[in-house]
């Protein structure tokens, strides 16, 4: 019950912030993010630090449509690193406060793993200026079979580049 409360919370709270919209990512197409938090790799064992860079770009003229490149890596268990790609929608691309979903698929190596993972993501974003976004992510993931990485992150998304002149994103 409380968990539909604060989906009807965070999506009329996101629809309202529409009031005030603001331009996607200053008309910047580029962004780099920094995230940290904690990480989970194999459900029954121990979770430890989580960090996260990413690369990405707008895809479409309003920028609720991005890929993104990353490197991400975790204290759980033993550890592990991997390295993804993904596509991301933000849900209200001018809204202050926007729900994030997200898919990838990366390699990923940990002590008693090297191979492929898939992850799927959700998550919010808060516009801070036209160029600086807070976030505040979950992922989940399986490879080989298992569950994880899993991550729950807060980071910094900032816009970068010059501003495109054209509508041809």
């Amino acid at each position: 019950m409380s968990s539909r409360i604060c989906f009807v919370a965070l999506v009329s709270l996101s629809y309202a912030c529409l009031a005030r919209p603001i331009s996607a990512q200053d008309g910047r197409v580029w962004h780099i993010t920094a995230e940290g938090g904690r990480s989970d790799i194999h459900e029954n064992r121990s979770s430890g630090l989580a960090w996260a860079a990413r690369v990405g770009r707008a895809l479409t003229n309003s920028g609720g449509i991005f890929a993104e490149l990353g490197l991400e890596g975790g204290g759980a268990d033993e550890g592990f690193v991997a390295l993804d790609g993904g596509l991301g929608i933000r849900l209200l691309p001018h809204g202050l406060i926007s729900p994030l979903l997200g898919v990838g698929a990366g390699v990923m190596a940990e002590p008693e793993f090297g191979g492929l993972f898939l992850r799927v993501t959700g998550g919010v974003g808060v516009r801070l200026t036209s160029r600086a976004t807070a976030r505040l992510l979950v992922q989940r993931g399986t490879h080989g079979g298992q569950p994880g990485p899993h991550l729950a992150t807060i980071g910094i998304q900032w816009s970068v580049g010059r501003k495109s002149t054209s509508d041809s994103r």
